[in-house]
C-alpha cells in the first residue's frame, strides 16, 4: 500500500499565482498606466515670433513628448512606438480595472456559495484587493483603481489649466466619497488617505 498524501484543493496554486500577479499590478498600477500612455503626454512648441511670418488659424504648433523631447508627436518614430504603449495600457490598466469590477460584482455571490472549492479559489485569487477593505465596502478596490487611471488620463492634456482643474475635481470627489465610505479596514488608513488627499489638493 502506498501512503496517501493530503490533497490540496483544486486550483489553489493557480489562485495563489493569480493573486501574486494581481498584487504586483495593484502596487505598480500608476507607474504602468503612466508609462503606457507616456507617448501621448506632450507639450506644444511656441510658434516663432517673427513679424514677417503670418500664421494662419489652421496652423498648429508642433508637439513633443514630455519624457522624450526629441520625439515629435506624429513622427514616424512616435507612430512606431505609440501602439505598443496603448496596448500595454489597455491590457494591464483597463484589463485590470475590468477584473476588479468583475470581482466586486460577483463577490457577494462567491463568498456565499455552497461550493467550497469555488469559494476558496475566489478568496485566494482576490485576497490582494479584498483584504484591506471593510466587508461592507469590498467594492472600493475598483473605485481606488479607477481614480488612479483617471489621474493618469488627465495628465495627457497639453493644457495645464485643464489638468489642474480636472485633478482638483477628481481629488475632491474622491476625498468626499472616501470620507463618507470609510472603506479601509484600519481607521488609521482612512485618516491617512484623507490627509494625503488634502495634501494633493494643496500641491495642485
Amino acid at each position: 500500500r502506498t501512503a496517501h498524501r493530503p490533497t490540496q484543493p483544486i486550483g489553489s496554486d493557480t489562485a495563489r499565482v493569480l493573486n501574486e500577479f494581481c498584487a504586483v499590478l495593484w502596487v505598480w498600477q500608476i507607474a504602468i498606466a503612466a508609462n503606457g500612455m507616456s507617448l501621448l503626454r506632450s507639450y506644444r512648441h511656441p510658434l516663432p515670433v517673427d513679424p514677417s511670418i503670418v500664421h494662419t488659424k489652421s496652423e498648429r504648433p508642433r508637439q513633443s513628448v514630455y519624457t522624450y523631447p526629441r520625439v515629435l508627436v506624429g513622427s514616424d518614430e512616435w507612430k512606431s512606438m505609440c501602439p505598443a504603449g496603448v496596448l500595454v495600457f489597455c491590457v494591464f490598466s483597463l484589463g485590470f480595472l475590468s477584473f476588479l469590477i468583475y470581482a466586486s460584482a460577483v463577490a457577494p455571490r462567491k463568498y456565499c456559495t455552497r461550493d467550497p472549492r469555488g469559494r476558496s479559489f475566489f478568496c485566494d485569487s482576490t485576497r490582494f484587493c479584498m483584504v484591506y477593505f471593510r466587508p461592507a465596502k469590498w467594492w472600493w478596490c475598483a473605485a481606488y483603481n479607477l481614480k488612479s487611471i483617471v489621474m493618469v488620463l488627465i495628465s495627457l492634456s497639453p493644457q495645464p489649466e485643464f489638468s489642474v482643474m480636472a485633478w482638483t475635481l477628481t481629488i475632491t470627489v474622491y476625498a468626499l466619497l472616501s470620507s463618507w465610505a470609510q472603506p479601509w479596514k484600519w481607521w488609521l488608513l482612512n485618516v491617512l488617505e484623507a490627509a494625503l488627499s488634502l495634501g494633493l489638493l494643496v500641491a495642485v
